[in-house]
């Protein structure tokens, strides 16, 4: 289940799997070692996948360091914090946001070995 109050869930799936079936983006840790790999800070935009979009789908698992997610609507020209939240070591978030056309930016921090994972839909 999407966790889109804001809670992160202990680490049940492992961090190579993906949670949403299909995806705009995607981002794997090392392999076979997650922190032998680490992801820059990255922001995906709607308007890098067909302009407005209803909903925002994000997905990150942290597998250890430091791991913030952050979903954005844009209104008026100006983007605007819909979801912050700081993602445990060990945990996982899996977020929807959304019910109206607007461009949107999703926001992962970097951190050793995360698994990063989204799509925008509508």
């Amino acid at each position: 289940m999407p966790t889109s109050s804001g809670m992160a869930k202990a680490a049940t799936m492992t961090c190579w799997d993906l949670y949403w079936n299909s995806y705009n983006w995607a981002e794997l840790p090392g392999y076979p070692n997650p922190g032998s790999l680490w992801h820059q800070p990255k922001t995906y935009y709607s308007s890098d996948f067909g302009g407005m979009k209803m909903y925002s789908y994000s997905y990150l698992a942290n597998c250890g360091g430091y791991a913030r997610h952050r979903i954005y609507y844009k209104s008026a020209g100006d983007y605007y914090k819909h979801h912050d939240y700081e993602v445990a070591a060990d945990h996982w978030q899996a977020v929807k946001k959304g019910s109206v056309h607007r461009y949107r930016k999703v926001s992962y921090d970097g951190t050793s070995g995360d698994t990063r994972n989204g799509k925008y839909t509508g």
